[in-house]
């Protein structure tokens, strides 16, 4: 038979290691920019899929509407440090 005194800090090492994604996010401070393509791709493909009709149109169609995000994203962010610098 297995003393449950000797499982209590198995347990309690089990809940403290347990990730809280609210209270704990990852610690992706280095590396976020590479998260952005692939979400990007995603995004576009997922939409121009719901907005098209033809299914071979879809790969051109989605590298099209990520190009214009990204475009989008450093025209934005263009705009913005410019407010940030003149103000």
């Amino acid at each position: 038979m297995i003393d449950p005194s000797t499982l209590a800090p198995a347990v309690v090492h089990l809940t403290c290691a347990v990730w809280k994604p609210l209270l704990q996010p990852l610690p992706v401070d280095r590396y976020w920019m590479w998260l952005m393509p692939p979400l990007l791709i995603a995004i576009a493909v997922v939409w121009k899929s719901i907005k098209i009709d033809d299914p071979a149109r879809l790969p051109r169609q989605a590298a099209s509407l990520a190009a214009q995000f990204v475009v989008l994203m450093i025209v934005a962010a263009a705009v913005l440090w410019l407010i940030v610098e003149l103000v």
